[in-house]
């Protein structure tokens, strides 16, 4: 919301940079430029409007697909267990151990991760 006029402007794509390599994505106005005065006092003083995704399938990058399949198998694999639990006892019943580095629970969802960060979104 401009703060002369108190409405709401649309800023030129033009004037700012989408930098969006890494984990987050941050906006910066061009070299030399600065951000226009907004209105505080407005219930939404700024707001950002973007469209994420892709229309068609075909269009999804082979390494977003592979990322997805790992991590949906990762999730279905992990199930409801635990797989930092070293062992499980039930009095009378059962024994049941077995060694896992405490690592295993991260190494899929840290591997899609890393896949994730070559492609720039």
């Amino acid at each position: 919301v401009d703060w002369a006029t108190e409405t709401q402007q649309t800023l030129d794509p033009a004037s700012y940079v989408v930098q969006t390599a890494g984990e987050s994505v941050r906006i910066f106005p061009k070299f030399g430029a600065s951000w226009p005065l907004a209105f505080s006092h407005a219930p939404e003083p700024i707001v950002i409007e973007f469209d994420a995704g892709y229309e068609d399938l075909e269009d999804l990058p082979a390494v977003v697909k592979t990322c997805i399949l790992l991590q949906i198998r990762h999730l279905y694999s992990v199930g409801e267990t635990n797989p930092a639990l070293v062992r499980d006892l039930v009095i009378g019943v059962s024994d049941k151990a077995w060694q896992l580095s405490p690592d295993v629970k991260t190494l899929i969802p840290d591997a899609v991760s890393l896949l994730m960060l070559s492609e720039v979104w």
